[in-house]
């Protein structure tokens, strides 16, 4: 009786396999790196976009002023949102975000929104903070708050950077300075 022959790899095919991977994460590793920080970034944004989106709808909702309150004079990501006259329907945290929830690179700033030109020249991080807006029953923002609050990466600084912006009447925009609104529905200017 014959034996079957041998099915499987050689060392040497082996070998090759694995030389071929180890070309294809080296030259992926940058790529993903930027990929990972871009989702700090975004996540972060997302989050600051979602709390002011809360305080707005919170305060139509109970027909009160509700504050969103940007906490940290260092610029990380931690706010809380509450009433400002506070009441047994109204309390003074309705929802928040401490700084230990998130990573630890993505920065924030706030200021004010003076032209879309004003968008060149990034915000360093912590800048304007702590910072408080506050909404009335119709979602309009009360009295003087920022305009924008730009998230950036501690690593990267403010080379890559999404901004929020918010106006008057309570609507929120979340975009890219680095790309034109004319170009792509993302951009701020």
């Amino acid at each position: 009786m014959l034996k079957p022959a041998a099915h499987g790899m050689t060392l040497v095919e082996m070998m090759v396999g694995l030389a071929v991977i180890s070309c294809l994460l080296l030259v992926g590793m940058p790529s993903f790196s930027s990929w990972i920080q871009d989702l700090q970034i975004r996540g972060a944004a997302e989050s600051v976009q979602s709390a002011l989106l809360l305080a707005r709808s919170e305060a139509i909702r109970r027909n009160r002023p509700v504050r969103l309150q940007l906490n940290d004079a260092d610029g990380l990501v931690e706010w809380e949102v509450g009433c400002v006259s506070v009441a047994t329907d109204c309390p003074a945290s309705i929802a928040r975000r401490s700084r230990n929830e998130g990573g630890r690179n993505a920065r924030m700033a706030a200021g004010a929104m003076v032209n879309a030109a004003s968008l060149a020249s990034p915000l360093a991080a912590g800048s304007g903070l702590p910072a408080s807006l506050d909404f009335n029953g119709l979602g309009a923002v009360i009295g003087t708050a920022p305009g924008r609050i730009e998230i950036s990466h501690a690593a990267l600084g403010s080379t890559r950077r999404l901004v929020l912006l918010i106006g008057s009447g309570g609507l929120i925009r979340l975009c890219n300075p680095a790309l034109a609104r004319t170009g792509s529905p993302q951009g701020c200017a």
